[in-house]
């Protein structure tokens, strides 16, 4: 018996066809698409009328699952030449024709049985031959039989799949509907180009014709006519477009552009990422076909590609990308627009951006089709900004080393300038972004209801102001968010987050200020050339905190630090570095931040305030201890954080 020539049971087993729906279907949809082949090898030019390819569905009796398949065509059928090809896998015969001639391999892997009955031309005879295809080491056709036929009988193959493993058959579509979608999809381009008189799938008592099926997906459809300039004579094209249902996606893509010759599709291509497209809305996709003459006169013998040139196909395809856009502009406008509210919402965040907010229509229309993410976005946006950066670079070069003054180098100067501006405004704007954003967490955290461990969120709100147990010495203005109590305090000299007083003064304490401020040369709240004439002590309380007693006394506890630093000679660093001495004459500043309780209210009543004219604040000063102690509630806290901000909102165009 004759064998396939090279180790099959191995090169089956090592096919990566691991159980899918799409691996399930594979070889359904390989016998197919051999038979589509035959009926072409037969009919030529006349396939459109009468090629016919039909896949025939049998259901086990008891799950009435699909088990068995049969693939029926009136192509050519096996005669001595594609039989021959059938027994050599890799065959020429099979490359020259754009298949690899491993199909039928992947039916030995989802299947047990393969039952071939063929009948073809022999000279004016007309032969049948059968047999059957199994996975063994050898003889893997069986039981072949090649006999005379009847004259009368219709020529054609039926190939049937027989005995689907298992580990397959379970991922195989069970619904007639659901298998004519998986067909008609896998078959577009037959089913776009009307490639043959009939397709059908034939399951039980229902017959799909799955070209009339096709049809019947087709929401809207329209031709067009472009006439595009090829080495100096002029070729007309059709292209029909479509919407259709989104069921018939191919591939994993939702568009698709065949270009078609004699009407068959000889080359597809994917459009989701030339458009930047997904589906249409309303479960709608779109496919093209593209006809013509100079494609029929251009189709190679095998009708597996065109003899054009390279430019001319580039040529072609812009022409059709063209007409294809103008079809589909309101989907393109729609994804144009929603780029450009991603690219916006990137500038509020970003706005090193900013420059782009006046020219942002002319940057999302140059933006690659395939760029609709707002990462993507936001890489271009950045390849943007550095060719601008380095297009000014030049600029200023040339301007520096301009022999003389010119109208050029003054308008040059000009731009320049505008393009300074520019930068020192997104520069700015990135700042205060950043600083909304923070005030955003701070407000995330004051609404935080507390759990049983409410240490916690004193803690947290803390260390978004100031990192906690550190001092000034280790950190840099970057590293904390003191402004957000006063802006002022950026410029002082040393300071101390939840330190002991000991550890940067000669009193010996445990006493911990939330933060403690010491300077001797900040303009902003000097009052005199008297060294260290301000200190700043600024205390944290939880928020919405309401069981203070007369024992637990914010105010109280503001004086003990007061009181102690007095009593110290002399202020270092954490490196033990000398920093001055604390007069006598120091006066101080603290904070205290925590919201106005009635506890809290009553806990500080013996101690001289007024509100402020908001309402949520208190502030007090005793002479006693050259000392003014302000109260702060985190709503006001919070409130005037942004209202001091908020002007650089209002004056940059960004969104508060």
């Amino acid at each position: 018996m004759p064998n396939l020539s090279s180790d099959i049971v191995g090169r089956v087993s090592r096919l990566p066809l691991k159980p899918s729906q799409r691996t399930a279907l594979l070889p359904i949809f390989e016998a197919m698409s051999n038979g589509f082949y035959a009926v072409h090898d037969r009919w030529q030019q006349d396939s459109k009328t009468k090629g016919e390819v039909s896949l025939l569905i049998r259901r086990d009796p008891v799950t009435n699952a699909p088990s068995d398949f049969s693939i029926l065509d009136n192509g050519i059928g096996f005669d001595d030449e594609n039989y021959k090809s059938f027994l050599t896998p890799d065959s020429d015969h099979h490359i020259q024709k754009g298949r690899k001639g491993i199909g039928r391999l992947g039916w030995l892997k989802v299947f047990d049985l393969i039952q071939v009955r063929s009948l073809y031309a022999d000279g004016r005879r007309t032969k049948s031959r059968s047999f059957d295809f199994v996975l063994a080491k050898s003889d893997q056709v069986r039981n072949l039989k090649d006999e005379d036929a009847s004259e009368s009988v219709l020529r054609g193959t039926e190939i049937q799949l027989r005995g689907y493993k298992a580990d397959y058959s379970g991922r195989c579509p069970t619904t007639t509907n659901a298998l004519a979608h998986s067909v008609a999809a896998h078959f577009l381009p037959v089913l776009v180009s009307k490639a043959l008189a009939k397709v059908a799938l034939l399951d039980g008592e229902s017959t799909i014709d799955l070209l009339s099926y096709f049809d019947g997906k087709i929401s809207h459809e329209e031709q067009d006519t472009v006439k595009v300039d090829i080495d100096g004579s002029e070729a007309e094209f059709t292209i029909r477009h479509m919407k259709c249902d989104k069921a018939l996606r191919k591939d994993g893509s939702h568009h698709w552009l065949f270009f078609t010759a004699n009407e068959r599709s000889v080359k597809e291509l994917a459009l989701d990422t030339l458009l930047g497209l997904q589906g249409l809305g309303d479960d709608q996709i779109y496919l093209a076909s593209v006809s013509g003459e100079y494609l029929d006169d251009h189709v190679n013998q095998e009708r597996m590609d065109f003899t054009w040139s390279e430019e001319a196909a580039d040529t072609i395809t812009r022409a059709v990308l063209t007409s294809v856009r103008h079809y589909l502009k309101p989907y393109i406008d729609r994804v144009l627009d929603e780029k450009a509210e991603r690219a916006a919402a990137i500038i509020n965040s970003h706005p090193q951006f900013i420059y782009l907010r006046h020219e942002l229509k002319d940057f999302v229309a140059s933006l690659p089709a395939s760029c609709t993410t707002r990462e993507q976005i936001y890489v271009e946006m950045s390849r943007h900004r550095l060719r601008r950066t380095n297009r000014f670079e030049g600029m200023r070069h040339a301007i520096l080393t301009a022999q003389s003054h010119s109208e050029e180098v003054e308008k040059r100067v000009a731009e320049y300038n505008q393009y300074v501006m520019a930068e020192q405004k997104g520069t700015l704007a990135d700042y205060v972004v950043k600083r909304k954003s923070l005030l955003d967490v701070l407000d995330r955290l004051i609404s935080f209801k507390d759990g049983a461990e409410k240490h916690h969120l004193e803690e947290a709100v803390h260390k978004l102001v100031c990192p906690m147990r550190a001092e000034s010495s280790y950190l840099e203005a970057e590293d904390h968010n003191l402004w957000i109590l006063d802006d002022r305090l950026a410029f002082f000299d040393f300071f101390a987050s939840d330190k002991e007083l000991k550890a940067y003064t000669d009193i010996d304490s445990k006493k911990e200020p939330d933060l403690a401020f010491f300077y001797d040369s900040c303009g902003a709240w000097r009052q005199s050339d008297s060294i260290k004439d301000k200190i700043v002590l600024i205390e944290f309380k939880r928020p919405a905190r309401d069981n203070y007693s007369g024992d637990d006394n914010p105010w109280a506890q503001v004086l003990d630090y007061i009181e102690k630093l007095r009593a110290g000679k002399k202020l270092t660093d954490i490196t033990g570095k000398f920093l001055g001495k604390i007069p006598d004459s120091t006066a101080f500043h603290c904070y205290v931040v925590a919201d106005l309780t009635d506890s809290l209210r009553r806990s500080i009543r013996a101690f001289p305030t007024v509100e402020t004219s908001d309402g949520e604040g208190l502030i007090g000063f005793l002479g006693s201890h050259n000392a003014y102690v302000e109260f702060i509630s985190y709503p006001k806290l919070l409130k005037d954080a942004r209202t001091r901000n908020s002007v650089f909102f209002d004056k940059l165009g960004l969104t508060a």
